[in-house]
């Protein structure tokens, strides 16, 4: 039996896009699904823009502003489909996204997901929970998930402190459940705009909520927490150096290769640390 896809859609002021992430999942070449976009408390005229263009095309439902956890969540509770998909506001799907991730769905897999910068030879890769720790291989925009799942571990994490991060939090979760696959296939486009929450210019608020992640699925075991928190600070280097916040990547870069002194033998650290030396763009 082919089963319901519920296309989750959070937005928040995000009227100059939503239409355009609207229209990409209901171009959709897998044609089984239900569209519920979420309002987490947007007042840039979203409501009337979606009613007015897509009608019963699609479920919209307003909520006061709680975080895209909480839309997510309500999003979930409110659907009826076997598959959950997310779609952020301001991303867009390719046609076939649906498609081609539901063809690679293995039985035993909890979650599926494609990116946008991808090796894109179809092929299917196993996120295990230490790749998952050291770097978040998914976005939102290209995950499905088993309904079965939430049931079994939870939804998303509605915590301040999880904000930008909950997605992260979540995968990482399903990792230490069950399967959980990357298809390298590229199906999505990522529009990172000022807004987005996961910017460059939001590296500080990132940083310190990373390590919120880390600190709760690490605990106990201290060299994939150096590891891991390494990663973070590369992460958080690049992003202040792409800022032009050049004390902060200098600092970001230091802590990484002190956390992980081995990170002295690896040739992205070090060339990032000369680029900001250098000041280098």
């Amino acid at each position: 039996m082919i089963p319901l896809v519920s296309v989750i859609i959070p937005t928040y002021n995000a009227s100059k896009y939503v239409c355009d992430a609207v229209e990409s999942a209901l171009a959709q070449t897998f044609e089984k699904i239900e569209i519920i976009v979420v309002d987490d408390g947007s007042n840039d005229g979203t409501a009337e823009l979606l009613n007015q263009n897509y009608g019963d095309q699609i479920t919209y439902i307003y909520k006061e502003n709680g975080g895209p956890a909480s839309a997510r969540n309500l999003g979930i509770k409110q659907s009826h489909g076997e598959i959950i998909a997310f779609l952020d506001a301001d991303d867009l799907w390719k046609p076939d996204k649906l498609e081609q991730q539901l063809a690679s769905f293995g039985e035993i897999s909890l979650l599926i997901g494609s990116g946008e910068k991808t090796k894109n030879d179809g092929s299917v890769e196993k996120i295990t929970f230490e790749k998952l720790v050291l770097k978040n291989r998914f976005t939102n925009s290209g995950v499905v998930v088993r309904r079965s799942a939430f049931v079994e571990i939870g939804l998303f994490n509605e915590r301040q402190e999880f904000i930008a991060v909950e997605d992260w939090d979540m995968w990482i979760r399903l990792s230490k459940t069950g399967e959980v696959v990357l298809l390298h296939r590229d199906l999505i486009t990522i529009r990172l705009t000022d807004e987005s929450i996961s910017a460059p210019s939001q590296a500080d608020k990132m940083l310190s909520n990373e390590r919120v992640v880390l600190r709760k699925h690490l605990a106990g075991r201290p060299i994939l927490y150096a590891r891991a928190l390494s990663a973070r600070y590369f992460s958080a280097a690049w992003a202040f150096n792409e800022c032009c916040e050049r004390s902060k990547a200098l600092l970001c870069i230091l802590l990484s290769l002190w956390v992980f002194p081995m990170n002295f033998f690896n040739r992205q650290h070090v060339g990032l640390f000369v680029k900001i030396i250098l000041c280098k763009e």
